[in-house]
């Protein structure tokens, strides 16, 4: 675990006191991850991890993850979970990560990133303006999920209940075709 430090100021823990060396490097991330919320969920990921650095979208279509991990086994435990694949094939908008390559990943001694992992829009924005656009992408995120999983249910559905609704298409048919007869001789008398 860590280890307390005493300054004269007051005593300061450092729980890196005892972890290996900070993991720094680079990322490229390919796949259906634009217009999907995919940097949201990796820095949800980052931030739970404790991992410093930034995500961002690149021009052509992959996604650039600079990040410092405090260790090797929270890089490895960030790279696997950032390497979502889509639930099906072909699914429009779900994250479906096909392939991460990591660039100039090596172990420095300490931290060069300040602050939380963020992510880069390619310009300034204010504080409104982030908070907004990151929640519009956790949005679509959410909505994502929700549709993944309301498939999912849907197909357990149809597959316990499939000949209960075969039975009930089936009578709705025949009583749309008695209907149909009805109003046939009743349209008969009254002409």
């Amino acid at each position: 675990m860590g280890q307390w430090k005493h300054t004269l100021e007051s005593f300061i823990y450092n729980p890196l006191a005892n972890h290996s060396m900070v993991k720094r490097g680079k990322l490229l991330v390919e796949g259906n991850i634009q217009s999907v919320g995919y940097r949201a969920f990796v820095k949800q990921i980052a931030l739970g991890l404790g991992i410093r650095g930034k995500v961002k979208n690149l021009n052509d279509g992959k996604v650039e993850i600079n990040f410092e991990a405090p260790d090797n086994d929270t890089y490895e435990n960030f790279f696997r979970e950032i390497n979502r694949q889509s639930p099906k094939k072909g699914a429009l908008f779900t994250i479906g990560v096909t392939q991460i390559t990591p660039i100039e990943v090596k172990e420095v001694d300490s931290f060069s990133y300040q602050g939380m992992f963020s992510i880069d829009y390619g310009m300034e924005l204010k504080p409104f303006e982030r908070e907004t656009l990151e929640r519009q992408e956790i949005g679509i995120l959410v909505l994502s999920d929700f549709d993944s999983k309301t498939q999912e249910s849907f197909g357990v559905m149809e597959q316990k209940y499939g000949a209960i609704s075969k039975s009930l298409e089936e009578l709705k048919t025949g009583l749309l075709s008695e209907l149909s007869e009805a109003i046939k001789i009743f349209a008969g008398k009254h002409e």
